[in-house]
C-alpha cells in the first residue's frame, strides 16, 4: 500500500529532492518530521515502527555495506580507546 503511494508521488511530482546527512540522528528526525523517506536500519527505529511513527518500506533494493574507520591519537588512554573501537566494530557486524 505505502509503496504504491511512493510510486504515485514520484510519477506525479517528478524528481524528488535528495537530502544527505552523515548523522543517523538527523536522518531519523527528518523522517519523523515527514520530510521524506530514509534508509535507516530497522533495529535503530524499532520503537518508532512499532508505535506507527515510521513505516517500513520494502523496496527490493539492497544497499551496499558501508565501511567505517576509527582513528585516535597515541595517548595514555590508547588501550581504552582501542577497546572501545573494537567493541564498536564487533557490534557493527
Amino acid at each position: 500500500m505505502i509503496e504504491n503511494i511512493v510510486h504515485h508521488y514520484l510519477r506525479t511530482r517528478g524528481q524528488p529532492r535528495i537530502f544527505a546527512s552523515a548523522s543517523m540522528a538527523t536522518l531519523i528526525r527528518m523522517a519523523l518530521d515527514g520530510i521524506g523517506i530514509a534508509a535507516i536500519p530497522p533495529a535503530i527505529v524499532r520503537d518508532d515502527i512499532a508505535n506507527g511513527r515510521l513505516v517500513r518500506l520494502r523496496s527490493g533494493h539492497r544497499l551496499r555495506d558501508l565501511g567505517f574507520v576509527a582513528a585516535w591519537a597515541e595517548t595514555s588512554e590508547k588501550f581504552l580507546i582501542s577497546g572501545i573501537a573494537d567493541l564498536a566494530a564487533e557490534s557493527a557486524l
